[in-house]
C-alpha cells in the first residue's frame, strides 16, 4: 500500500496543477522581470526575484517557460542568509529548507525561510508565492523548520543538489555552515519509517496550507 495522504498534490486530484496561481505566464523572461500574473502575490516579498551571479543549470525535466523553475530552485539552493536579511542564532541552526520530490516526470520544489518566505516550484511552469502573509503558513513553515533543526545530526554536508530520483524525496537544509542533506523513499517517510518522517509531515502540512489559502484565494 502507497503513502497517500491529502496533502500530496498529486493524491489530491491534482490540485497544485489544477488550481493554484500560476505564477510564470508563457513568454515571460527569467527574474527580475517575471511576470507575477496575480495582484494579490506581490512580488517584493519574494527575495529569490533577484539577478544571481550563479550561472544556471537546466534540469532535464525543466518544461517551464526560459527554465524559469531550474532558475529560482538554483537561487533558492546558492543564497546567503546575509542577501536576505536573515540572521540565525548560529552558523549551523537551518534558516531554509527546500523539500523536494518527483512525480510523473514533474520535480516540485517546496521552499521555506525563517522570514516565514513560502513558496511551491513546479518544473512544468506552475507554482504558489506569497504564502507567507497568512498565519497558518507562517505557523507551518516554523513547524517545519524547529523539526528540522531538531534532526541535523541525522543529514550530511552536501555539495551538489540533485532533484531526487522517482519515489524519494529530498531536503536540502540551508545553514550558514554550509548546505545539509537528507531523504530517502517517501513511502518509507510517510509511513513513519525513516528518522526524516517527522520532518516529511510537517513539509506536508505546510504544502496543504499554502494550498488552501492559494484555493481559497482563487
Amino acid at each position: 500500500m502507497r503513502f497517500s495522504p491529502k496533502s500530496l498534490p498529486y493524491r489530491a486530484g491534482g490540485n497544485v496543477f489544477k488550481r493554484s496561481r500560476i505564477i510564470y505566464r508563457q513568454g515571460c523572461t527569467f527574474p527580475p522581470n517575471c511576470v507575477i500574473c496575480s495582484r494579490d502575490w506581490p512580488s517584493t516579498i519574494v527575495p529569490w526575484f533577484k539577478k544571481h551571479k550563479t550561472k544556471r543549470t537546466l534540469l532535464a525535466n525543466d518544461t517551464s517557460p526560459n527554465g524559469v523553475y531550474s532558475g529560482l530552485r538554483q537561487q533558492a539552493l546558492t543564497r546567503r542568509s546575509s542577501e536576505i536579511g536573515i540572521v540565525p542564532a548560529s552558523d549551523t541552526e537551518a534558516w531554509g529548507v527546500l523539500m523536494e520530490w518527483e512525480y510523473k516526470g514533474i520535480n516540485l520544489t517546496l521552499l521555506t525561510l525563517a522570514d516565514g518566505t513560502t513558496s511551491l516550484y513546479i518544473s512544468n511552469g506552475g507554482g504558489v508565492i506569497g504564502g507567507q502573509s497568512h498565519e497558518t503558513v507562517r505557523r507551518a513553515s516554523a513547524a517545519l523548520l524547529a523539526e528540522v533543526n531538531s534532526q541535523l545530526a541525522h543529514l550530511r554536508k552536501c555539495e551538489t543538489f540533485p532533484p531526487p530520483e522517482v519515489d524519494h524525496t529530498i531536503f536540502y537544509v540551508l545553514t550558514d555552515a554550509g548546505m545539509l542533506c537528507g531523504g530517502g523513499l517517501s513511502d518509507d517517510l510517510g509511513y513513519n519509517r525513516h528518522v526524516l518522517s517527522a520532518a516529511f509531515h510537517a513539509g506536508h502540512e505546510l504544502l496543504t496550507q499554502l494550498r488552501l489559502v492559494s484555493e481559497a484565494a482563487t
